[in-house]
């Protein structure tokens, strides 16, 4: 029987749609302004930024936006111009950014200007001093506080242990928390920070003996099914990703798909003895 419930946080408690995907495309722009002059029409797009999530390998979004630029590149390289980015080139098989390194060889970008261009759009004069170390060289707010809280705490319900576990940072995680009106404490499985995923070392920190993860990717399905263990089990269950809502989605590996996390909040609750 399931006893813990593991909660990616992006996608799942929290919606990102206009904060990090829309980050990454600015980053994208800003990137292409300043180091190529580039001023013309938006090369990839918030809805854009899925394809990645979807073939795998870009769980960390600082990567995705490197990936994402290298793409405009090796299209430009290409068509000889700027062009949209529509999908992944065939050959890529979900190794992230080192692969599109590899395939395109295309030299090193500057992915600490990146890094912090991207902190600075997501956390902006209000959190990067908290989030990041740094203050930022322009008074932009910053689009974290254009999420939105998914989760609703009435669905979180006695008879199950809940635990995250999230490639943020901690600090980030820790804020994430917080906004959610939630105690780390609250979290009796655990919570780690810093996931590598498809890796699913950082899973085996926490406590469950059959856990199940609700996540919104290909990287955190593939997390769960690298998961290995004799003691323990672990499960999983997929939220449609934030621009397929529409779409049926089949994951057989899943135990359901789910719209949302209360949803699957609510069928864990109803069915629990279900899943052993």
């Amino acid at each position: 029987m399931i006893d813990t419930v593991i909660f990616d946080i992006d996608g799942v408690l929290i919606d990102v749609t206009r904060s990090f995907r829309l980050v990454i495309a600015m980053v994208v722009a800003d990137y292409l302004k300043t180091y190529e002059n580039y001023y013309g029409p938006s090369l990839i797009t918030p809805e854009g930024t899925q394809i990645f999530k979807d073939r795998g390998g870009f769980n960390n979004d600082w990567e995705l936006t490197e990936a994402a630029i290298l793409i405009v590149y090796h299209l430009r390289n290409e068509y000889q111009h700027f062009t949209p980015i529509t999908d992944l080139p065939a050959w890529y098989q979900g190794g992230g950014l080192e692969e599109i390194y590899q395939k395109t060889g295309i030299s090193r970008l500057d992915s600490n200007w990146i890094i912090r261009r991207f902190q600075t759009f997501y956390a902006g004069r209000k959190y990067c001093k908290r989030l990041y170390g740094f203050e930022p060289e322009t008074e932009f707010l910053g689009l974290i506080d254009s999420e939105q809280i998914i989760l609703r705490k009435e669905e979180l319900k006695e008879g199950f242990n809940y635990a995250i576990a999230t490639g943020r940072t901690e600090s980030e995680t820790l804020l994430a928390i917080e906004k959610m009106g939630l105690e780390p404490g609250f979290f009796k499985g655990g919570i780690v920070w810093g996931l590598k995923k498809p890796d699913p070392q950082e899973i085996q920190r926490l406590e469950f003996q059959h856990g199940v993860y609700i996540g919104d990717t290909i990287d955190d399905l593939n997390m769960v099914k690298s998961f290995k263990s004799e003691e323990r089990k672990l499960s999983f269950i997929m939220i449609k990703p934030p621009f397929r809502k529409d779409i049926d989605l089949e994951i057989p590996e899943a135990l359901f798909v789910a719209e949302d996390v209360n949803g699957a909040l609510r069928a864990l609750y109803q069915n629990r003895g279900e899943w052993t």
